[in-house]
């Protein structure tokens, strides 16, 4: 990763040229160029024999079929590019039909800094292309505002470690800084809902720090998802996810002795012991649109085993879920 780049500005980027405008010159550019190789081909037609001719017929096609994908390719650049650049951007092309929801979750802002005891790369997504513009608004700035409060502390926490080091004999130059690294995985992507989630990664002496928020978001109603909203009022939810939860437990620990839960009698008695989940626990959707449970590091299992995260079958809880038969919350699979 080079350090010495100068930090990258993602907000207040200049707005690219119109979708269509640069798509149609693309087109019309392409086009001159099969016109080009078309004449230069049917020249070679008069001095050449019938074997050369079959042959350049042959490779006249193949330079046709390169210049349409390398279109194709230019197109695709051309929208990926634009959409993790300029917010403004995403946000219109997520009015385009079927291309809308693969702008929903861009990059907003790229945290790079180096200081004398850490080094920061941190990337902050955006959520766009929601009806409400007023909750988009609360959503970015929560996050934006969580993971630069977290840079921070990761940072402060930086110059203690480092500092304690030199202190205790440690060379200036041997001293190192800590890396401070964050991205975002999109989990889903659906018509109805949107799942997504912000980590931030610290190396702080012997053990990481890793810091994880995940969003679920109901694009139909504009509102935030929690565990609860999933299901019908007054259900077992908790206790039917807990036991799915405790099988897969004894499943993994039965497959690979190197795994450990906080399951035993003694780890109860400690505090530790997971028995369930609670309300609303943290989750996200899979591609698959499956929920998922999570658990953050040593929160049921030693520190080793990082975090944790329990796919729930559909079947054990779909005659529980609110309103799936009405259609007011869809498992969408998502499309490629």
């Amino acid at each position: 990763m080079d350090w010495d780049q100068a930090k990258e500005k993602y907000q207040n980027v200049e707005i690219p040229e119109q979708l269509d405008k640069i798509v149609n010159q693309a087109i019309q550019e392409s086009r001159e160029a099969v016109q080009m190789k078309t004449t230069e081909f049917e020249t070679q037609q008069i001095d050449e024999k019938n074997g050369v001719i079959k042959m350049k017929k042959k490779k006249l096609h193949k330079k046709i079929w390169v210049t349409i994908g390398s279109l194709a390719a230019s197109v695709a650049f051309v929208f990926v590019v634009g959409v993790n650049v300029s917010v403004a951007f995403a946000q219109s092309v997520s009015n385009i039909p079927v291309l809308g929801h693969i702008a929903q979750i861009v990059m907003m802002t790229h945290i790079q800094e180096e200081l004398e005891t850490s080094k920061t790369s941190v990337k902050i997504p955006s959520v766009t292309g929601l009806t409400d513009a007023e909750f988009a608004q609360k959503v970015n700035d929560e996050i934006k505002k969580k993971v630069k409060q977290h840079v921070e502390e990761m940072q402060k926490e930086a110059d203690i470690f480092i500092n304690a080091r030199i202190e205790t004999g440690t060379p200036v130059e041997e001293a190192g800084k800590v890396n401070i690294i964050g991205d975002y995985d999109v989990y889903y992507q659906g018509e109805d809902k949107v799942s997504f989630a912000v980590h931030v990664f610290s190396d702080v002496g012997a053990n990481s720090w890793n810091e994880v928020y995940l969003y679920n978001l109901d694009i139909l109603n504009n509102k935030e998802l929690a565990l609860v909203d999933l299901f019908q009022p007054g259900s077992s939810y908790v206790d039917i996810i807990s036991e799915e939860i405790h099988r897969q437990i004894q499943e993994r620990m039965q497959k690979d002795s190197n795994m450990m839960y906080f399951v035993e009698e003694e780890d109860d008695q400690l505090g530790m012991g997971f028995e369930k989940i609670s309300p609303n626990q943290t989750f996200y959707f899979n591609e698959q649109g499956d929920l998922v449970i999570f658990f953050a590091k040593y929160e049921i299992a030693p520190g080793y085993m990082g975090t944790q995260s329990f796919v729930i079958p559909k079947n054990i809880i779909a005659n529980i879920l609110l309103n799936i038969l009405a259609g007011s919350f869809k498992w969408n699979i998502p499309v490629p």
